[in-house]
């Protein structure tokens, strides 16, 4: 398998800075999930925080614990859209991410 890459904003709306991210192994905990609650950001409108709860949750709980102070690449419809920092191991499968209204109208 070769490696993938993906651009990502550093900051959504801002085209002047953004994070490359490459990546090789295939995806660690691959899961539809319901979305619980979608709110926007105040001061920034083009971006979304979706929340949602893992049904895997004892694997995503070692998932996390395995990748403290790591980046964990996150998907929505198979386009990378958040890279946040893993701080915890997270035992109640709640999530929430960040991403581009854009990636919801798909």
């Amino acid at each position: 398998m070769g490696y993938k890459h993906v651009w990502l904003p550093k900051k959504f709306g801002n085209a002047n800075a953004c994070e490359l991210v490459i990546y090789k192994s295939l995806p660690l905990l691959s899961e539809k999930v319901n979305i619980k609650e979608i709110k926007e950001i105040p001061n920034d409108k083009d971006v979304l925080q979706l929340f949602f709860t893992l049904s895997d949750k004892e694997r995503f709980a070692t998932i996390t614990k395995a990748n403290i102070n790591k980046k964990l690449a996150m998907s929505v419809n198979g386009e990378i859209v958040y890279v946040p920092t893993v701080m915890n191991e997270i035992t109640s499968g709640n999530c929430m991410i960040i991403i581009p209204k854009s990636t919801i109208d798909r």
